[in-house]
């Protein structure tokens, strides 16, 4: 009885923003993750028509542009990313260096393309609370369903709320002690009771 495998990865390849590219031989395809174990995407098929991987057996980078050796066509495969691909890669290259702010508007156009790219949702909720835009932040981390994400992002929402506005609940509390105070003192003197001084001795 002879194994049928699901996926058999013969190369992988790191480029200088972290994607990791794994390339599967029983497929022909490559799968596209981040650092983070992300699946980015997928591409290639397996065959003989132009295009297609026949035998690949190793896979390099350059540039943008995809290399895949195919043993059983005798030849190298080339593949060029495309718009969507090419956002998510610059939105992984800026967030990588900390560039939060430059990360921002690539991931907006990857969505345009697909608008329920959780990784997309994600990495914009980082940003947005990198900057201190926390309910900016929720709001991201709730689309892409991120529980870890939007309750930090809500527990530094709460904490700028409240600095926001303590100083106002600080004199309201106030305000309020000192009208109980005239109220409860106007009471007993309707009422004819006399404050009584009491002397502590020890």
């Amino acid at each position: 009885r002879q194994t049928v495998y699901d996926n058999i990865f013969v190369d992988i390849h790191v480029d200088g923003n972290n994607i990791i590219s794994v390339l599967d031989q029983q497929r022909g395809r490559v799968f596209l993750y981040d650092q983070e174990c992300n699946l980015l995407g997928i591409f290639g098929i397996s065959g003989s028509q132009k295009g297609a991987m026949l035998e690949p057996t190793a896979l390099a980078k350059l540039g943008d542009t995809y290399l895949v050796l195919d043993k059983g066509k005798n030849c190298l495969i080339t593949y060029t990313p495309t718009e969507y691909m090419g956002y998510i890669t610059e939105g992984i290259s800026y967030y990588s260096q900390g560039l939060y702010a430059e990360s921002v508007e690539p991931w907006k156009k990857a969505l345009q393309y697909n608008s329920r790219c959780s990784l997309a949702q994600i990495s914009l909720g980082k940003a947005a609370l990198q900057q201190g835009e926390y309910e900016e932040a929720m709001r991201y981390f709730r689309l892409g369903q991120d529980r870890q994400g939007y309750s930090r992002a809500l527990r530094e929402y709460r904490k700028q709320v409240i600095s926001r506005y303590f100083p106002f609940l600080l004199i309201g509390f106030v305000a309020a002690v000192l009208l109980l105070k005239a109220a409860v003192g106007w009471v007993l003197r309707r009422l004819g009771v006399k404050k009584v001084k009491t002397k502590i001795v020890f």
